[in-house]
């Protein structure tokens, strides 16, 4: 009895709940209903919208078309993907090492702001040589030189058959021999070299050689003990390493130097007949006499030598002193100066 008892609640409250969701059904209905005419209603307009002709403008009457182009909303322009900033192009590069980083800085930001330019890599490469110069356009040209042999039948092969006198091998093989460093960097003979070498058509091994040679002695010192590596661009690399720390050494001797240089005192300058120093109250000594200030006095203002108080000469011709070392006194111009007080 008990168990048909809890079967018959559970059935009530099964009961309850479907009348509950039919109630909410019913009353959700009207709301359906008027969803789907709405949908029905937009279907149709759509339909009407497609099948209906695009509007012809009319060119009879400006104002009419003046009216629609004011209406009308502005076309926008297509959006393009790639976001171009102008950019200042870079200074031509004639080859100098200091400037190289640089440079390559920024051609590297062009390519990147403006991609859309320079979609392909001849691109990039035919702007990196227009903005090359001197030794640095040498050598590009020499590079594609050798890189392009089907260029031969161009114009500007023929052109440069006709005004270039200087791309036999024969004579890039002759200057590989004598070119050597000189007063230059390491980075700038590479520079040459490396243009030479390529027109030259020689071996590698060979043109290693020809390139240590013409090192300075000091580079060549540093490369006694030190792995050239198994290429002429491993032994470039080196021997440009060693130049930039030999240039850096030399640099701190001269950074070293500069100090004690500038603090030295200046050697003194002996004086011509110096005279001693003497005090105001001190008597003068002259040979073998010792004047007294009163003397010296007297003899000044009369005019008398210093030496042997006689008139008619002065102490520098007092016939006492001939063939004796004179002895040093200051003149009577300067003893008038230092006694001047002693007149009042």
């Amino acid at each position: 009895m008990k168990e048909s008892s809890q079967g018959a609640a559970e059935l009530q409250e099964i009961r309850d709940a479907l009348i509950q969701l039919g109630a909410i059904i019913n009353a959700h209905a009207p709301q359906l209903r008027r969803l789907e005419l709405d949908m029905q209603q937009l279907n149709i307009t759509v339909r009407e919208l497609c099948a209906r002709p695009p509007p012809v403008p009319s060119t009879s009457d400006p104002s009419s078309r003046a009216e629609s182009s004011a209406h009308a909303a502005p076309a926008l322009p297509p959006v393009d993907p790639t976001i171009t900033i102008p950019l200042s192009a870079p200074q031509p590069f004639s080859g100098e090492p200091r400037a190289c980083r640089g440079f390559m800085l920024q051609c590297s930001q062009i390519f990147l702001h403006q991609a859309r330019l320079f979609p392909t890599e001849q691109a990039r490469v035919g702007y990196i040589i227009s903005r090359l110069s001197g030794s640095a356009l040498e050598w590009a040209a020499t590079v594609m030189d050798s890189q392009l042999p089907e260029a031969n039948d161009s114009q500007l092969h023929r052109l440069g058959l006709m005004f270039d006198t200087g791309r036999t091998e024969d004579q890039a093989a002759q200057r590989v021999l004598t070119i050597n460093q000189g007063t230059r960097s390491v980075a700038q003979y590479a520079v040459e070299f490396r243009t030479l070498a390529i027109r030259s058509g020689w071996g590698d091994q060979a043109l290693r050689s020809a390139f240590y040679r013409g090192l300075q002695e000091a580079v060549k010192d540093e490369m006694v003990n030190r792995d050239w590596g198994q290429s002429l661009d491993e032994l470039i690399h080196l021997a440009i390493h060693l130049d930039a720390r030999i240039q850096e050494r030399c640099r701190d001797r001269q950074e070293t130097r500069a100090p004690m240089t500038t603090f030295l005192p200046r050697p003194a300058t002996p004086a011509l007949n110096p005279a001693p120093a003497q005090s105001p109250e001190e008597p003068m000594e002259l040979g073998r006499l010792r004047l007294s200030r009163e003397e010296r006095t007297r003899r000044l203002q009369r005019g008398l030598c210093m030496y042997c108080g006689s008139s008619g000469h002065q102490a520098q011709h007092c016939p006492d002193l001939q063939g004796k070392d004179r002895p040093n006194f200051p003149l009577p111009c300067l003893l008038f100066r230092r006694l001047a007080p002693l007149q009042a």
